[in-house]
Order: structure tokens, then sequence, then C-alpha cells
């Protein structure tokens, strides 16, 4: 009886939110979860497909395992529905997760949500291995959700989910989302922390929905699209102490990681909020922000508050790349003063940037190195540019021929996630360039990360 949700090693705040959702409705519900976390999920994914020899053997006899375990504890719990929260780059794997669950338990009920499942939406339902999606929030009707598929009853009531019987799809409209986020109960990481004790260790923390920014490669940007721009929410100071009040108490946390899109949009709330956590959570915490969206009294407030690490999305330092493709301002200078200030005041500073982009010159990468041995950051994020469907990004890659129909397909179906790993859509000379400048930003950068860091997933193969 009962839902599952079936997810890597790592938390998923939606997947907590909904289970204390339908705890508090009394539906039983509970996760399974795989060993490994989706980026060392990837790289057994792309060593179980292009790797060599007993590397690809290793690679897909570990995947193997770790699926038949899940499977097992899936069966055990005896659930009536399994839920998979599905994001572009996990696509594939929940999808397979999914076929071996209907091969060896055909009555359970599946269903997906999540950002692919939302805007890859007829694709997704059309699997055989798929009974249902949920196509964007669902903190209202989640309830409801489970009930329909459970009885299998009509679910034509059911606001954003889709259904299918046999070949027929039975669509129904957005649910509305929930606006005072203060409404919803906290959300329940105990499953989570039962599976791993070790993320009981760094709470990660959600004090928004949403984002003022609407950059063209986002899923938050695609949400606030579709919302009709009503997608931005902020938690209340009080609700969110509460909250991390109690979490504190429960798994005695050491370290919190503020996982809003921009950390530091609201400087009132943050100067009401930030002293109250000092005093009654006192842990350090890591915060996402914008170089658009602090300012030197907000690493201040962040310094004294126990922040002890800021990431910073750059994202490129070209400037008609920001405003013609990814739709962001940039200001150098801005980014600059940022950076030495967060440096000053003692707080370790990491950039994201992102490569691939349509129009991109060798002269831009160029440029991208000499920038980043002049900010000399304490450690980089380098992605390749991710065509998500439902993005502004893929829209205009495709329209303007920067991506094949083959690549545009594939973005739908689900694409390796291993950012380190050059996307496969790039060939020929220009593989062979962006292999070069993969390595040479990265040597630039003084980035720890390399593929030979995970041999040791196959280690016990």
């Amino acid at each position: 009886m009962g839902i599952t949700f079936v997810f890597s090693n790592e938390y998923n705040l939606g997947i907590e939110q909904l289970t204390a959702i339908l705890k508090k409705a009394d539906i039983p519900s509970g996760v399974v979860l795989s060993k490994y976390n989706f980026i060392e999920i990837a790289h057994l994914q792309y060593l179980a497909k292009h790797g060599e020899g007993l590397s690809m053997k290793k690679a897909q006899a570990v995947l193997a395992a770790d699926a038949s375990r899940m499977l097992d504890e899936i069966a055990k719990k005896g659930s009536d529905v399994v839920g998979f929260s599905v994001t572009t780059d996990s696509y594939q794997w929940c999808l397979a997760m999914a076929r071996q669950i209907k091969a060896r338990m055909p009555e359970i009920v599946t269903v997906m949500g999540g950002a692919h499942a939302t805007f890859a939406s007829e694709r997704v339902i059309a699997q055989d291995a798929v009974d249902a999606i949920c196509v964007g929030e669902m903190d209202n009707t989640v309830v409801d959700m489970y009930r329909a598929l459970k009885e299998k009853n009509d679910s034509s009531a059911v606001p954003g989910l889709w259904t299918k019987r046999g070949k027929v799809v039975t669509r129904t409209p957005l649910a509305p989302i929930v606006q005072n986020l203060d409404l919803l109960p906290f959300r329940d990481i105990s499953e989570f922390v039962r599976f791993n004790p070790n993320l009981g260790k760094t709470y990660v923390a959600l004090t928004a929905r949403g984002c003022p920014f609407n950059c063209s490669y986002c899923n938050s940007s695609s949400y606030k699209k579709m919302y009709e721009g009503k997608y931005l929410r902020k938690r209340s100071v009080n609700s969110m102490m509460e909250e991390m009040v109690r979490a504190r108490k429960a798994y005695g946390y050491e370290r919190v990681l503020f996982v809003d899109d921009v950390f530091t949009m609201d400087y009132k709330w943050l100067s009401e909020f930030l002293p109250v956590y000092k005093e009654k959570i006192g842990v350090p915490y890591y915060c996402l922000v914008h170089p658009d969206m602090v300012e030197e009294n907000t690493i201040k407030l962040l310094k004294d508050t126990g922040c002890d690490t800021i990431k910073c999305g750059i994202q490129s330092i070209s400037p008609s790349i920001c405003k013609k493709i990814y739709n962001r301002s940039l200001n150098l200078d801005r980014v600059r003063r940022v950076i030495r200030q967060v440096k000053d005041a003692g707080i370790v500073i990491k950039v994201d940037f992102i490569i691939g982009a349509p129009t991109e010159k060798e002269e831009d990468l160029k440029d991208l190195i000499n920038f980043i041995k002049e900010i000399k950051v304490d450690d980089i994020f380098l992605y390749f540019l991710k065509y998500y469907p439902g993005s502004r990004a893929i829209d205009y890659a495709f329209k303007n021929g920067y991506l094949s129909v083959n690549d545009y397909e594939s973005s739908h179906e689900g694409m390796e996630i291993a950012y380190q790993i050059i996307p496969e859509r790039f060939t020929g000379a220009t593989r062979d360039l962006y292999a070069k400048y993969n390595r040479l930003i990265r040597d630039a950068a003084g980035s720890k990360f390399n593929v030979s860091q995970f041999n040791y997933l196959l280690e016990k193969a």
C-alpha cells in the first residue's frame, strides 16, 4: 500500500515535500534510493555505453547490481504506486528503472513528475513503462493523484495528472500552485537520512521557489513562463526558522546548503532571517548568488552570520553570448568587484561557466582562460550548454540551425549528465576544439575535477 519514490543517493526537495503532504493525509510513503548520486550514475552510464573492454563490463555490472537491489526493496514495500522525480539528465536512468519495475511487478502503477515530465510530457507518457505523469507542481493535488492511480479511477478531476489506458491518454489542465509556501508541511527527510545517514550532516534548505531572472537554458525560467510569471514565491522568516530548528533537533546537522536559485535576491528578507539563523542555528552555510544581486553590505551580512562558501553563476564573459543566447546581463567590472569583495571577506568563492553556446568562437574560449587566471577564484564548475525541453535555448538553437533534428530529438529523450564529458553533438574539428579547451580551462582554474576520480566506482565490480 502507499507510494514509493525512486531516486539517487542524495536529497530531492520535491519528493521530501510530497512525502510530507502524503503522510499528513495518512497515506504511506517512502523512498528507495540508489547507492550512487546522479553524477556517479552518469559516469557509470557513460562507461557502460562508451567504455572499453573490462571497464564497460564492470560499469554494466555495477548498474545491474544496484538496480536489482532497488527492485528487491520496492517489492518488499508493497506499494501500489512508484513515483519518479525526473530531470532531462536523469530521465534515461529513471525510465530503465520503470521498465524493470513493470517487468517484475506489472501491477504497480508508475508515475513520473518533475521538469522532464513537464516539458517533454507527450514523449514521456508515450513510454510503455509509464502509466501516468504529473505536469507542473502537484502540492495541491498529490493526495488526489495517489488515490486516483491506486483505485485506477477516472483521473479527469485531478489537475496536472495525465493518465494512460492502453493508448488513450487523459490530459488535464495545470494544477494551481501554492502561492503561500508557509501553508505546506515541512519537508520530510527521514527516509533519506535513514538510507544514507551522511545526508543528515548537511541540511539542504530552500527559502523560495523560482528565480527573478529568465536565463534561456534554465528550467526555472520555463516554469515561470508556464505559470505566467507567478512562479517566484518566498517563505516567511518564521516558517523557515521553525523548519530549520526542528530539523536541527532531529538530525543535528553540521552545515546548511541554501539551494535557492538566488539566495541574496531580497536583502530585507535576509537582514531579518540571517541574524535569527545565527542565533538559533549557528552552523556554517553555503549559498548561491547572482552577481547582479549581491552588494558589499550583503557580503558582510553573509560573512557575519556564518557563510563560508558562495557559488556565483557567471556562465559567460562574452557580452554577445550573454545577451543573445543566455538572456543574461553582463557587467564584468561588477563581476570582478563582487569576486574581490567576497575574497576580501574571507569567504570561499566558486563560479559557474557554460561553454558550447551557439556563435561561440575559439577567441571566446581564450578570453575565458585569461579571465579565470585574472580572478583567481577557489574553484570553477565548467559545464557544456545543455538544451532542455521547454527552454528558450533549445528553441533558439534549433530554429537557427545549431541543433540538428537528431540533436533536438536526443535532448527530449534524455542526455548524459557527466559534465566534464563533451556532448555527442560536437563532432570533427569542433569536438577537437572543445576537448582541448575543456582541459585548458580547467587547468587554468586549478580545478581538481577529473574523470579518473570516479575509478572507485568499478573497484568492487
